[in-house]
């Protein structure tokens, strides 16, 4: 963890978000993975969980300015967490598998083929 100077762009890992297809990632990080695919979030959870977890407990000790933008009870379930780590949330809890019935679901761990790029990710991740 540490401060984030004003204007610094912010930036999150699309695998944590249940996409339904490949998006090819252009942000040129040099641990880049390249793509970022449906099941992501069950091949590196564990690594983000441990990540979190290991930083979690610094909350307290810095301001937290975006308390208020919290919806109604998460600031005391974040509260409780840090009373008891027992209490933070698994980030598998947030993994949504793609419907049994979706044509449109990758096979999980599908690499796609060189040159391919979905649509939505085609100029937009950068």
């Amino acid at each position: 963890m540490r401060d984030i100077p004003a204007g610094e762009e912010l930036t999150g890992d699309y695998g944590t978000l249940n996409i339904r297809e490949p998006l090819r990632c252009l942000c040129g990080a040099p641990d880049c993975r390249g793509w970022v695919l449906p099941d992501d979030l069950l091949h590196h959870g564990a690594q983000w969980e441990a990540s979190v977890k290991g930083v979690f407990p610094l909350i307290p000790t810095v301001p937290q300015p975006l308390w208020p933008l919290l919806k109604d009870g998460e600031r005391t379930d974040v509260e409780a967490a840090l009373r008891d780590p027992g209490q933070i949330r698994a980030i598998f809890t947030h993994y949504s598998p793609p419907p049994v019935d979706d044509p449109t679901a990758p096979a999980p761990r599908a690499r796609p083929v060189p040159g391919f790029e979905s649509a939505s990710a085609r100029g937009v991740m950068r």
